[in-house]
């Protein structure tokens, strides 16, 4: 009989704690009575139990609602948390952030997760005991402690309201676990992006190069022509790299600094020359000369070029003179990384980059090189000594047999250099699909380009490797500072964290929809007396079981 009474109460209610209640002594009628009011159930305090002290229940109420307080809190600060981490890393730099905001994010997460289910717990709890409170079944107790188990969530939502609330709840705080960690690693990631911010940068650079730096009139120093070979060969400037004197990386940097160049005036002259004539037989078609001034410290850029021939083989003879003196100048410099770079020709076509003009003693002095070899070089005599012996060249004209027109020949004097004319040859008259008329390339294909600003950048090239060399050549301990700061506009690609709109209002929704639902199970809370548990000690006595008849509160 009582294996068969045990029987048709398993089929009633699966409680989970059905041995326990046995072994404690728990009346059998009382467990077969399944879908009875639980308040048949719950046996009245007897007379030889203990009488709680108001003051310690207090206590022990208080000891719920402050845990709620405070899982409340710890979770609120977690959304809250969150949204600031993902507001504020939204296209922010990824090295601006010692850590990164999805670490941030998972272990604000990790700490929301455990929360959350401390919160559900202590809601089933509050739940199951008001529900006994009020009047339920011993099958709707079992599935409010049952419905966070998925088996059992189904059954749950069709036994009662207190069981559907828990399983409703439940529901929604597993879907809370399984994506609120997905859907925050989600939300933010870096990503390049195009950057444009003005930055300081420094450099060490001389104003005015120092007499004598480029040696004596006897001997011209190596680093004077450690700066020749530089601009010749068109060798890298590399920057230190010291903090602050190179751009960022993945950055181009742009402006302007102030270091030893010079100034120039230019006017130009044409005449018209025909080719075919005997007279200009002979005659010279391109030139680069240079002179110094015996009256002022000034050097002098002469060239000539032969430009637009026509059909009848005249042509344009254009003479320029330049007037050159030593000055300061902003130069438009470019960096990559260490790599240093100068738009010289940029340079040459903006005259408002002179910051001032100057003169040094050497080159004020210049008649007393002619008398002196141990006299210092200026900085402009030493201009005027590198591009003289390197850059002076000349071709004339001559003219072929009969009726086969016009060539032209280098010249071999002394101190000519033979490869500057075929450098600023312009090959594009007899080139294939050239818009000049088959008798100028057939008989007068000789012009050239202007090589007079190209010669005038190399110049600055030339100075500015000088100027760019003198802080690190100077060793004497009464050197003035050559250090420059200035700004300039970096430019180039740089790791941004980016938030994801979508996967962003995603996690923060179903962390809020997580901490609602817990709440949801909190109702009623204060019509507790104490701290209550679902230990299966205090559930069994308040079932009433034989062997706690005599318990107290210990």
């Amino acid at each position: 009989m009582y294996i068969t009474e045990l029987a048709s109460f398993a089929s009633l209610a699966p409680l989970r704690n059905l041995n326990l209640y046995l072994i404690l002594g728990v009346p059998f009628q009382h467990i077969q009575m399944a879908n009875k009011s639980s308040q048949s159930l719950l046996e009245r305090p007897r007379d030889n139990s203990k009488t709680r002290n108001t003051r310690t229940r207090n206590q022990s109420a208080y000891k719920t609602l402050l845990t709620i307080l405070l899982l409340l809190a710890v979770l609120i600060g977690c959304i809250v948390f969150s949204f600031v981490i993902l507001r504020k890393s939204h296209h922010k730099s990824v090295q601006s952030w010692k850590v990164q905001p999805s670490v941030l994010l998972s272990f604000l997460t990790g700490i929301y997760v455990a929360s959350l289910d401390g919160l559900i717990a202590i809601g089933i709890t509050i739940t199951w005991w008001r529900s006994i409170k009020h009047g339920t079944t011993l099958k709707e107790l079992h599935l409010i402690s049952a419905g966070v188990n998925i088996m059992d969530m189904v059954p749950a939502f069709i036994a009662g309201s207190d069981a559907r609330r828990v399983a409703a709840a439940a529901l929604v705080v597993l879907i809370t676990r399984l994506t609120v960690g997905p859907f925050t690693q989600r939300s933010t990631s870096p990503k390049p992006h195009s950057i444009l911010r003005d930055i300081q940068m420094n450099m060490e650079i001389a104003q005015q190069v120092p007499d004598k730096w480029f040696g004596i009139q006897e001997s011209f120093h190596n680093q004077g022509v450690h700066a020749a070979q530089g601009m010749f060969l068109n060798s890298s400037l590399i920057t230190p790299t010291t903090e602050g004197y190179y751009c960022p990386v993945n950055s181009t940097c742009s402006g302007s600094v102030p270091g030893a160049g010079l100034s120039f005036t230019c006017s130009n002259t044409s005449e018209v020359i025909g080719l075919l004539d005997k007279g200009s037989h002979d005659s010279t078609v391109f030139s680069i000369d240079y002179d110094w001034s015996l009256y002022q410290p000034m050097m002098f850029l002469i060239t000539k070029y032969l430009d637009s021939v026509n059909e009848t083989c005249h042509g344009t003879l254009w003479t320029n003179n330049c007037s050159i003196t030593s000055a300061t100048v902003q130069y438009p410099i470019s960096t990559r990384n260490t790599t240093l770079t100068i738009d010289f020709l940029r340079l040459v076509n903006n005259h408002l980059n002179i910051t001032s003009n100057y003169t040094s003693a050497a080159d004020r002095d210049k008649k007393y090189f002619d008398v002196n070899a141990n006299a210092p070089y200026g900085p402009l005599q030493a201009l005027y000594y590198v591009f003289s012996k390197g850059y002076k060249s000349k071709a004339t004209l001559f003219q072929k047999d009969g009726t086969l027109g016009v060539g032209w020949n280098p010249s071999l004097e002394s101190g000519s250099n033979p490869v500057w004319p075929t450098m600023f040859l312009d090959t594009s008259i007899d080139a294939e699909g050239s818009s000049y008329s088959p008798t100028v390339q057939e008989k007068c294909a000789i012009t050239w380009s202007n090589p007079t600003l190209s010669l005038v950048s190399y110049m600055y090239d030339f100075m500015f490797r000088a100027a760019y060399a003198v802080p690190t050549n100077e060793t004497s301990d009464n050197a003035p500072s050559y250090l420059e700061n200035f700004s300039v506009s970096s430019q180039g690609i740089e790791l941004w964290y980016d938030t994801n709109q979508g996967f962003f209002a995603a996690s923060i929704t179903v962390m809020i929809l997580g901490l609602l639902a817990a709440i949801s199970l909190l109702w009623g809370c204060w019509q507790l007396d104490r701290c209550v548990t679902l230990s299966p000690l205090e559930t069994a006595k308040a079932f009433g079981a034989p062997v706690f008849a005599a318990a107290g509160r210990k």
